[in-house]
């Protein structure tokens, strides 16, 4: 059996980008944008949940709708600082 969990941060009913963080067949980060700002993200896990950590930046994230432009390259590296792009 597979143990998926999705946590979800923003409002997922209107976007028309999205930028794809980790790899969909383990933990992975969807970040979504509307009109060029995001408008959330959802983070999806096999059998792991994200860290405290890891939530709080995306919190911290979504809040900052940052625009596309600004971060769409750094969010796809998993090795970029989130709390870095929500500033």
């Amino acid at each position: 059996l597979f143990d998926l969990s999705f946590e979800v941060w923003g409002d997922l009913t209107a976007w028309d980008q999205t930028v794809l963080r980790g790899n969909l067949e383990g933990t992975f980060i969807l970040f979504y944008f509307n009109q060029g700002t995001m408008v959330g993200a959802m983070v999806g896990a096999m059998a792991v949940s994200p860290s405290d950590e890891t939530r709080k930046q995306l919190q911290a994230l979504v809040k900052a709708r940052p625009a596309y432009q600004a971060v769409a390259d750094k969010l796809s590296d998993e090795h970029a600082d989130l709390s870095a792009l929500a500033q």
